[in-house]
C-alpha cells in the first residue's frame, strides 16, 4: 500500500511529484479512503508526507510528499521502470 500510495504522487505528464487531495489519492490506487487517510497520516510520522489544511477549521487537506518521500517514491517509480525493460 505505501509504494502506490508514494507513486500516486507523481503526476506522468508534468512529470514531478504533484500535491493531491486524499480522495483523489484513492482513486488513483484504487484503495478506500478511509484506509488512504490513515495511511497517509502513518506516512506523515515516519515523513513521507505532509498535510496542509486548505480551511482553518479542519475540513479539506491536501498532502504533499517531503523530500525524504519524494526520493522513496522516485526509487520506487525507477525500479519498476527498469523491471519494464528486462
Amino acid at each position: 500500500m505505501k509504494e502506490k500510495i508514494l507513486r500516486a504522487f507523481y503526476h506522468k505528464s508534468r512529470r514531478e511529484f504533484t500535491p493531491w487531495l486524499a480522495t483523489e489519492i484513492a482513486k488513483r490506487t484504487g484503495f478506500p479512503p478511509d484506509e488512504v487517510n490513515a495511511h497517509l497520516g502513518g506516512l506523515a510520522r515516519s515523513g513521507h508526507t505532509k498535510p496542509h489544511n486548505l480551511e482553518r477549521r479542519g475540513g479539506t487537506t491536501i498532502w504533499e510528499l517531503t523530500a525524504l518521500g519524494k526520493i522513496e517514491a522516485g526509487a520506487i517509480i525507477a525500479a519498476q521502470a527498469v523491471a519494464r525493460l528486462a
